[in-house]
């Protein structure tokens, strides 16, 4: 748990940065969300110690691995990174908190994120705040990672027609840009990669593949064209899990498991 060695200003200062976060958490995304409620558990109830949830239970397992990975943070480290997180994204957050929500309000908007009551998108997440934000960015300062997740076709293209070993680059999570455009849903995007022959059975760091991520964020569409360019449902992650069985919608489940 985190001490009072802050001193009474920081930690006030923590609680109106939480209470603008629960303001705004709708408005922010998957990535985003998972950044604060790494740094706010482990601000306050420090290390992860509960076992790590199955890759079933997809959203749980996000969240474990987020909080796990700021597990050798000090309590004021993960409060000040909270806030530095959210003066980058939103610079005028304290004008717009007159004054913080009790921690019993805060704590019950933490227990729904918890419980799965605020929702996450269900695909891989970074640890980043860089990849929450890609809108903040200057177009000279974005990645081709960056141009994919935007759904940014012309942009990507341009890079593949410079360097086609762009389309094996991984990030730092072992994503492919096939990865990340099964994520987020682009069609346009798959059908430019597929026309240049990407990888769709490429695995990221955790053994998940394109179809894997497709199914969990349950972009049937996706699915399909994938699975009509020979997308292999066999290949279990390092969990053991199939691409069917990481997803909780019956139809996507049913759908990866006929396929001949």
């Amino acid at each position: 748990m985190a001490t009072d060695d802050e001193g009474p200003e920081f930690r006030e200062r923590f609680q109106k940065a939480c209470a603008f976060v629960k303001i705004v958490s709708a408005d922010l995304d998957s990535e985003q969300l998972l950044y604060f409620y790494a740094r706010y558990k482990q601000a306050n109830d420090g290390p992860c110690s509960t076992p790590k949830p199955g890759f079933f239970d997809f959203k749980g397992k996000q969240k474990w691995e987020e909080w796990n990975k700021v597990k050798e943070m000090t309590a004021m480290d993960a409060m000040t990174e909270y806030m530095d997180a959210l003066t980058f994204i939103a610079p005028d957050w304290e004008l717009s908190v007159s004054d913080h929500k009790s921690s019993v309000q805060l704590f019950q908007f933490w227990s729904q994120v918890d419980s799965g009551k605020v929702k996450l998108c269900m695909g891989q997440a970074v640890s980043t705040m860089r990849s929450g934000d890609n809108g903040k960015l200057k177009d000279e300062q974005k990645t081709l990672f960056d141009w994919c997740v935007e759904g940014h076709v012309a942009k990507v293209e341009e890079c593949i027609s410079r360097d086609r070993k762009c389309l094996t680059q991984k990030d730092d999570n072992g994503m492919t840009l096939c990865h990340w455009t099964c994520d987020r849903g682009h069609l346009d995007m798959l059908r430019l990669l597929l026309r240049n022959n990407v990888d769709v059975n490429s695995r990221d760091a955790d053994g998940q593949t394109p179809l894997h991520y497709a199914a969990s964020c349950e972009h049937e569409e996706v699915i399909e064209l994938l699975l009509s360019h020979s997308a292999d449902i066999n290949i279990r992650d390092e969990d053991g899990i199939l691409p069917s069985e990481a997803t909780e919608n019956p139809s996507i489940a049913s759908l990866l498991s006929s396929v001949t």
